[in-house]
């Protein structure tokens, strides 16, 4: 080989050593962290956590209309105060509605569900019966 062949095999030689130190080898996409107390879980996934962090428990949105949330990262609910990301839909053990002065239970107030159909059946039976003038007067009969 002739000096000037030798050159150029060099000049291509170093040109791609140092094009090859340029080029950064593909990155794995980072997992993202766990979302923590109060942080919620969205639909889209990448680079947005999408579990819980150790201790938390996921609850649903604070309400049914909000779609890009699947839920929220909480330890709170049930400790028996209705915290900023907890609400009757999410959270009925801690927010507790109220209509007409009564307040509407709901799930996991009882402790079984024989226990739920004694408490209907004993307000069942507070109900006064009606005689049969009486159901035709409430009809208009």
């Amino acid at each position: 080989m002739d000096a000037k062949k030798i050159g150029i095999i060099l000049i291509a030689l170093l040109a791609s050593i140092v094009l090859l130190g340029c080029v950064q080898p593909e990155q794995p996409l980072a997992t993202p962290e766990c979302a923590k107390e109060g942080e919620s879980i969205s639909y889209i996934g990448y680079g947005i956590p999408v579990e819980c962090c150790s201790g938390l428990e996921m609850i649903p949105p604070l309400a049914t209309e909000i779609d890009s949330i699947i839920g929220y990262c909480t330890a709170n609910c049930g400790n028996g105060s209705c915290d900023s990301i907890e609400s009757e839909t999410n959270c009925p053990l801690d927010c507790v509605v109220e209509t007409g002065g009564e307040e509407v239970i709901g799930p996991g107030y009882y402790g079984s569900e024989g226990e739920a159909f004694d408490a209907l059946n004993d307000e069942l039976n507070e109900i006064p019966d009606a005689s049969l003038e009486d159901l035709e007067a409430l009809l208009g009969v």
